[in-house]
């Protein structure tokens, strides 16, 4: 999180350290690589490929890729898990915990517990690369309409538990392609659909990636194309959360526009969603407000085209957030983590590239083709 998180919340030494730490690990030895690929896809694997590279061109935390050319002449993606990589995440986690209570780091308003439940539960579902592979032909599936979109297709005989093979993917991931020739109108372009996607998986989907690294997104400067990739951290939303959720950020919106009544509907949305339990006193509701019309401000009637190079909500956001740790009863519901760790990394990714984005535009066109759950009133939108 803290490696793609905004560059300005982080001492210049520690964001290089986190660089490193998502662009690169340790590879397996070759031995171990061969070992894990025979175990995993038989004796005959290298009979399906022209060529295979042993030296991976990425290697994270879980696993290693490579790339190969297949028989059929495509190139290909071999994503390859490190042996007992889940056990060492259950490990891990519970020596973090036991060090951040051993040295009363955390306050209780942190509610560490549920963080750390919900961190292993996806951290694990990213090891299921068998999970991962159906999620990538949902999505495959899903994007298939918007052709500025491209989402590899899996190679099902040369993937497994814990292999994984998709077509290559050309592009530069976000990060590096905004360091370079982008127009300042293709800046926007890109930021515009990166944003619309976010709310499209959620609002439209109700199925979500969550992992917004850069490296997930990648720019290919001759077709202007963006691909996706990497689909191990999903989540799938009932339509119940996501109405309610849809009316908590138009109430945001509103409340960044100034609009009458949004305090309230800020409040009682945010109690309908769990983050209040109705007991806060005034501190905590101003700091949930405050914050929500923060979050809300790209949103806003009179902030359009927003500059999202320019924006500093996670400054702005800081005082409240602490506020909110501080006096909060009781911790988010369990999609809340996830969600608002892709929500946050859309907003850094619109900076990143430097986009001016009529975000209002694009929220209202979301909420007007919203499909509501038939047991939820439906709500008239924003003027």
């Amino acid at each position: 999180m803290l490696s793609f998180n905004d560059a300005d919340v982080l001492p210049p030494a520690l964001r290089v350290a986190m660089e490193r730490v998502r662009d690169g690990a340790d590879w397996m030895p070759a031995r171990q690589l061969e070992e894990t690929l025979r175990s995993e896809l038989g004796d005959g694997w290298r009979s399906q490929l022209v060529s295979f590279e042993p030296i991976p061109i990425a290697s994270a935390s879980i696993g290693q890729v490579h790339r190969a050319v297949l028989e059929d002449g495509r190139t290909v993606a071999i994503k390859v898990q490190y042996p007992g990589v889940a056990d060492s995440i259950r490990s891990d986690l519970w020596s973090m915990k036991q060090l951040i209570y051993y040295t009363g780091l955390v306050p209780p308003g942190l509610f560490l517990d549920r963080i750390l439940e919900v961190a292993q539960r996806e951290l694990l579902q990213e090891c299921d690369y068998v999970n991962e592979a159906t999620a990538t032909r949902r999505f495959k599936r899903l994007m298939a309409p918007y052709p500025e979109f491209a989402v590899p297709a899996v190679v099902q005989s040369l993937s497994s538990q814990r292999v994984l093979t998709t077509e290559w993917m050309e592009g530069l991931s976000i990060d590096r392609a905004a360091k370079g020739t982008m127009t300042s109108a293709e800046r926007d372009r890109v930021g515009s659909r990166l944003l619309w996607l976010s709310l499209t998986e959620l609002f439209t989907f109700r199925f979500m990636q969550t992992d917004p690294n850069w490296s997930n997104f990648l720019y290919a400067p001759r077709t202007r194309q963006l691909s996706l990739i990497d689909f191990g951290a999903c989540q799938s939303y009932d339509p119940q959360f996501v109405d309610s959720y849809l009316r908590l950020v138009m109430a945001c919106a509103e409340g960044a526009s100034g609009a009458p009544g949004a305090r309230e509907a800020i409040l009682h949305h945010s109690h309908e969603l769990g983050f209040l339990t109705g007991k806060e006193g005034r501190t905590m509701l101003d700091a949930q407000y405050d914050a929500a019309v923060l979050v809300g401000s790209p949103f806003a009637r009179d902030a359009q085209p927003f500059d999202f190079g320019k924006q500093d909500i996670s400054k702005r956001i800081a005082k409240d957030v602490a506020t909110m740790i501080k006096e909060r009863l009781t911790p988010p519901r369990e999609e809340i983590y996830t969600l608002h760790r892709r929500l946050n990394g859309c907003f850094q990714l619109a900076a990143r590239v430097g986009a001016r984005i009529d975000a209002r535009e694009i929220l209202l066109s979301v909420h007007g083709a919203h499909q509501w759950h038939v047991d939820a009133p439906v709500e008239s939108g924003a003027a």
